[in-house]
């Protein structure tokens, strides 16, 4: 009997995610996925009450390293993309002239991601995005960074959102034109 390729990624759990994730902290990026700092936690609580899924951390010269790493168990929507954010706000105003520095990264992980979250990539919110796939061979990340286009990216956007962000863009192609002649 031959086993069909189901899309196992649908019944895919956050909590699966974060176990896989977790239990191999020292070789998930051989399968495409990030590297960790030296402290590494899950389900970190902030003093909000609020937990972030797996929060990464070192301290060098009186500078804070860290990353934020959001989990989906489907797709990397806009609520992702605030909620994200609304961690890093709270980090950064608790560590408020407590350190030099803090330098963080943001990372969301998903199976896809919807449009809305590539037009706010388009507008030049920094965040790392890893678009897994699970299948019988495994977990499997590939990271997506604002250089990759659309049609790179495991999503079809509709002509209604292209022709958006292409009209976004149309005024600065113009006033840039017009800066250089």
């Amino acid at each position: 009997t031959n086993l069909k390729n189901t899309d196992m990624a649908n019944d895919f759990l956050e909590k699966t995610l974060e176990d896989i994730i977790c239990d191999n902290l020292e070789i998930i990026h051989e399968r495409g996925f990030a590297t960790f700092y030296e402290h590494t936690f899950r389900q970190y609580p902030l003093p909000s009450g609020k937990r972030i899924d797996i929060f990464s951390y070192e301290i060098k010269d009186r500078c804070l390293y860290f990353k934020i790493i959001e989990l989906k168990g489907g797709s990397i929507n806009v609520d992702a993309v605030w909620q994200i954010t609304r961690y890093l706000w709270e980090i950064n105003e608790l560590c408020e002239g407590l350190i030099g520095e803090v330098k963080p990264t943001l990372i969301l992980v998903g199976s896809t991601t919807d449009e809305a979250v590539l037009m706010l990539s388009e507008l030049g919110i920094t965040i790392e995005f890893y678009i897994y796939k699970y299948g019988y061979d495994g977990i499997e990340f590939k990271k997506w960074t604002n250089k990759m286009t659309y049609a790179e990216v495991e999503s079809t956007p509709s002509m209604a959102g292209i022709e958006f962000v292409k009209s976004l863009r149309e005024p600065y192609n113009i006033e840039e034109r017009m800066d250089n002649t």
